[in-house]
């Protein structure tokens, strides 16, 4: 089941943040706290025990909606549970704002090759290359539409 989590989940938080990032790209715990605060922001997290073992963190910025984390934990990954945090967020950003924002955007480490799966899956495009983002790597930034244009347009 994915349901909002915040404060009172920040320690599964944290774990599942140090079992998925590399220490230099880790959010701190201040961080995270400063973020659960910020208006405009959801954690969406898969609990099949009760605690977070998956979550994604979207914040809507201004005419689109950021995924700034997603990660599950090891022991579950490869269940669906980032997948069904995925599609919770955008279903969250479709229906929850007014006027509803046009995108979902990210960046992902170019070499990130199954995160890269995982988005394209989902329908992300790539738009642009953030060169050096990463301390040893570039950052592809994705973008998924989110309205749908009407038929005909676009082509």
């Amino acid at each position: 089941m994915v349901t909002a989590v915040g404060l009172a989940e920040l320690p599964e938080l944290l774990a599942i943040e140090n079992a998925a990032f590399a220490p230099a790209e880790r959010w701190s715990k201040p961080l995270w706290q400063a973020e659960l605060a910020a208006a405009g922001l959801v954690v969406l997290a898969h609990t099949p025990t009760g605690a977070p073992a998956a979550a994604a963190v979207f914040r809507i910025m201004g005419e689109s909606v950021d995924l700034f984390r997603i990660a599950t934990l090891p022991q579950f990954r490869r269940q669906g549970y980032a997948a069904e945090c995925l599609n919770a967020g955008i279903a969250w950003a479709r229906s929850a704002q007014t006027p509803p924002v046009a995108a979902m955007l990210l960046e992902v480490r170019a070499d990130n090759a199954p995160a890269l799966a995982f988005y394209h899956h989902a329908g992300f495009k790539e738009l642009s290359i953030r060169k050096n983002y990463y301390q040893d790597a570039d950052a592809l930034v994705l973008r998924l539409d989110l309205v749908k244009k009407p038929s005909g347009e676009g082509k």
